[in-house]
């Protein structure tokens, strides 16, 4: 028997059970002042299931000693048992000439055992909970998984020595005067900016969560503070406290996506391959090389088709598409925007190339760049508990022309 099978045999014997209770307590009330008759035969019927239809006559008839008046009861308990005989055997009411007959007792089992209806019986029907919460979606988190070099900070900034060139070396004849010459440094500095984030939670809350609701709340605010860390290694504006994201690096390498089109355009395999050149051009460390783009860019990728209609980069459509570009891995994210600006196009992205080995990340070392402080004191008269993260970090290119971006991809 299935579930709803079952759940309506169960309703309806409960059913039963209670009119069968409010008939006997109706019997002992009424007993010195009436008689009540019934039709045996078609009580008979109606419960070997034999009967073709319900006969009227089934009614129950109440006469008072006193008066000698008769009255017909509201609804049949014949009819009433053979509706709910019929939803138990065969899950569903009469129908035809049964169904015609025993209207008003249809209506009236379905109006008491309506789930759908908190007064109508709905609140005896229990719910139940997963001992699981379904995680919110959420932009992945890809600039730390792609190895970046990071540096613990214990300090606010943190210098890094490097060098822009090398000695000049000339050839020379026998006894010629040798020119003297010195390599060229500089000083990257990573500042750390922190990105704050404060919840509270009610103490009832806490107290009657689940542990697993509980550790669901807490997974969530750490993924959040990941994706907002995230975007900003990527949309970092460099004021407001912000880092200076890979977006706004001034000096990278940039091509326009067609071959530059005015208005932007999807990208081309021409595109991909000028991008690797850019880096190679600049002398850019070739280990690490990574690229970053929207999943709509990898979208526009897997479209590339040759003269007979074939994806030149996706050859065999059973398999996932290996995200490997060139060589290259790919990781798409959606903190990567698709709204940017490009002659008379508002909806470009930018797909980027680079050298994840050049590329140096500050945290502070407290937590591992992540600190995570609880107070039950801070929000006492709300009886909640504020629940504080925080995390420190910078990012900053050894070289910008490790950097490559394709702007104006549609």
């Amino acid at each position: 028997m299935s579930t709803t099978s079952s759940s309506i045999s169960e309703r309806a014997d409960a059913l039963v059970s209670r009119i069968n209770r409010g008939v006997d307590e109706r019997i002992d009330r009424l007993k010195n002042f009436v008689e009540v008759k019934m039709n045996a035969n078609l009580d008979a019927m109606i419960s070997s299931g034999r009967a073709p239809y319900v006969r009227t006559s089934g009614d129950w008839v109440i006469k008072s000693r006193l008066t000698g008046r008769e009255q017909r009861m509201e609804y049949s308990l014949g009819r009433t048992m053979f509706v709910l005989m019929h939803r138990k055997k065969f899950g569903g009411n009469p129908a035809g000439e049964n169904a015609k007959n025993c209207g008003k007792e249809i209506e009236y089992i379905e109006r008491t055992i309506t789930e759908g209806s908190s007064s109508a019986g709905g609140t005896l029907i229990p719910q139940e909970w997963t001992d699981f919460v379904i995680p919110e979606l959420g932009a992945k988190v890809v600039f730390l998984k792609s190895n970046p070099t990071v540096i613990p900070m214990q300090h606010q900034v943190m210098n890094i020595p490097g060098l822009t060139n090398n000695a000049t070396y000339s050839w020379q004849g026998e006894n010629a005067a040798i020119t003297e010459s010195a390599p060229t440094t500089n000083n990257t500095p990573l500042t750390l900016h922190t990105l704050k984030g404060l919840t509270g939670v009610s103490i009832e809350w806490l107290r009657d969560a689940t542990p697993e609701t509980d550790a669901a709340l807490q997974a969530n605010l750490v993924r959040g503070a990941a994706r907002a860390a995230d975007s900003g290694y990527f949309n970092g504006t460099g004021s407001s406290n912000q880092p200076t994201g890979l977006l706004n690096v001034s000096g990278i390498n940039t091509a326009g996506a067609g071959g530059g089109a005015t208005n932007g355009s999807t990208p081309t395999l021409d595109d991909i391959s000028n991008q690797i050149y850019l880096l190679d051009a600049a002398n850019a460390p070739d280990e690490g090389r990574t690229w970053f783009c929207h999943p709509r860019t990898v979208d526009r990728l897997r479209k590339i088709k040759n003269t007979l209609g074939d994806p030149i980069l996706w050859t065999n459509p059973a398999n996932a598409l290996d995200m490997r570009l060139n060589g290259y891995p790919i990781y798409t994210t959606t903190q990567l925007p698709i709204n940017q600006s490009v002659g008379s196009s508002s909806t470009a992205s930018t797909m980027l190339l680079v050298a994840m080995s050049d590329m140096y990340v500050g945290q502070g070392i407290r937590s591992q760049g992540l600190e995570v402080a609880i107070s039950e004191e801070a929000a006492f008269s709300n009886a909640e508990i504020l629940i504080r993260l925080l995390y420190r970090t910078d990012i900053q290119p050894g070289h910008v022309l490790s950097i490559s971006a394709l702007t104006g991809i549609l």
